[in-house]
């Protein structure tokens, strides 16, 4: 089955411009994070970290590789997976297999300097989606209590050779009453939690002979 799609903005007709290699998706990606994205709340905050890391069996019987790390604000860090076609449930079962190797990133690069262990998130991007992925991403799917993402992307060109990226994004995390504002402390935002962290850190720094009981 073929899928006619047109694309108009301000009645400009917009054909579809492919990326032609995942290289080219990932590029693109790096040099306008914001796309990645997830919502308004605690996944808006996003920072690419590197890319193309090599994982010893990141594949179970062979090694792989993840195309982009990245963070979302103070606590996440995410393993994001490119497909230059669709994403289905292949695509998901190999970011899974390299969640499964998240250990290996921590030992190999300094992608995190806090003393609390990073909480982990998955997304998976392609042109499309299968039916059966949408419908589990829009429902809120986790794996091993990591939360997975997926993002379509799409790319057009106009006649004057403007370019116009479309995405959606299909997640769905289930939010508790816990409190996620941010604090800004010596230049730096922390959330409640690790607030707390640093100013008593600082202050063992400011009084080394304190004793716990004083403390």
């Amino acid at each position: 089955m073929k899928i006619f799609k047109q694309v108009t903005a301000n009645n400009i007709e917009l054909k579809p411009y492919p990326f032609k290699k995942e290289l080219a998706m990932e590029a693109y990606l790096i040099e306008n994070e914001e796309i990645l994205s997830l919502d308004n709340d605690n996944f808006n905050e996003v920072v690419v970290l590197d890319e193309e890391i090599a994982l010893k069996k990141g594949r179970r019987d062979r090694d792989g590789r993840i195309d982009i790390l990245s963070s979302y604000g103070a606590e996440y860090l995410s393993i994001i997976e490119l497909k230059l076609h669709q994403i289905d449930q292949r695509a998901l079962n190999q970011l899974e297999n390299y969640l499964d190797q998240r250990d290996q990133i921590l030992a190999t690069g300094n992608y995190w300097e806090d003393e609390v262990a990073p909480k982990w998130i998955g997304v998976v991007v392609g042109t499309s989606i299968s039916a059966e992925l949408q419908e589990q991403l829009t429902k809120g799917y986790a794996y091993k209590e990591i939360p997975i993402a997926g993002i379509v992307l799409n790319r057009y060109r106009s006649p004057d050779n403007n370019i116009f990226v479309v995405s959606d994004t299909y997640f769905n995390f289930k939010y508790s009453s816990k409190d996620y504002s941010k604090f800004i402390y010596h230049n730096k935002e922390y959330n409640k939690a690790r607030l707390v962290n640093e100013i008593v850190r600082d202050y063992v720094d400011a009084n080394p002979d304190i004793n716990f009981t004083q403390l």
